[in-house]
């Protein structure tokens, strides 16, 4: 039971970049939410948009959204299991939705 008069403890805030899904307010905080990273799960790419949806489905495949590992895979552990460029997708993901 909260004792009257006693300093309330500090709001949690979270740290910049961490997982949040707020809206961004700034301009720059909107060019950062359009760049993508290698170390973004496969979902989280997808979930940008169905323009990211089709560059990942071109390269990795319609079964990829189905696949156990699509909500915790990297795009770099993605790429490499299936042999791809990830740099290639990288930029295509970055011009195409961009």
């Amino acid at each position: 039971m909260p004792v009257r008069g006693a300093a309330r403890p500090p709001a949690v805030r979270e740290k910049p970049g961490s997982a949040d899904l707020r809206t961004p307010t700034t301009d720059r905080e909107r060019q950062m939410a359009k760049k993508f990273s290698q170390e973004m799960t496969l979902k989280e790419v997808a979930a940008v948009g169905p323009k990211a949806a089709r560059v990942i489905e071109k390269h990795f495949g319609k079964d990829c959204f189905r696949c156990p590992s699509f909500s915790v895979e990297p795009l770099f552990m993605g790429a490499r299991m299936h042999a791809l460029d990830v740099e290639l997708i990288l930029r295509e993901l970055n011009s195409t939705v961009g």
